[in-house]
């Protein structure tokens, strides 16, 4: 049931000028391939958001070499310091899902919360809000 509860309170990603969609919008097709075969079991739902989220990681490296081209270059330094704070935020926000007290589901919840969270900062990375 947590797992369902986390799920509808990541759906929405905000872009620019306030449009908005669904993070699962921005998923490959064989996520929910993956997450269908695998069944019920934590670990391998978890396993095939951990696939997607190395797809998003390579998306992520990518716009945050293009962004630290656009900028000046006094300005790198403090977009380092933005984006290991950020890596440190979504390590402790996500880690917060999968502890010993979580039992198996949150795993899943805590590799689905990584890559909602990745998506998110590639789309701020992608247009210009880092």
């Amino acid at each position: 049931m947590r797992y369902t509860i986390f799920l509808l309170t990541s759906m929405l990603l905000t872009l620019n000028a306030g449009e908005c969609v669904r993070i699962e919008a921005l998923y490959a097709p064989s996520l929910q391939t993956c997450i269908q075969e695998a069944g019920p079991a934590p670990i391998d739902v978890a396993s095939c958001y951990d696939r997607e989220l190395r797809r998003w990681d390579k998306k992520l490296n990518d716009a945050y070499r293009k962004f630290k081209r656009t900028i000046p270059p006094e300005r790198i330094r403090n977009l380092v310091k933005v984006q290991r704070a950020w890596i440190a935020y979504r390590d402790a926000k996500c880690g917060f899902f999968y502890d010993k007290y979580s039992g198996s589901g949150g795993l899943a919840d805590a590799a689905k919360c990584r890559l909602d969270m990745t998506i998110q900062r590639t789309q701020e990375l992608l247009f210009g809000t880092p």
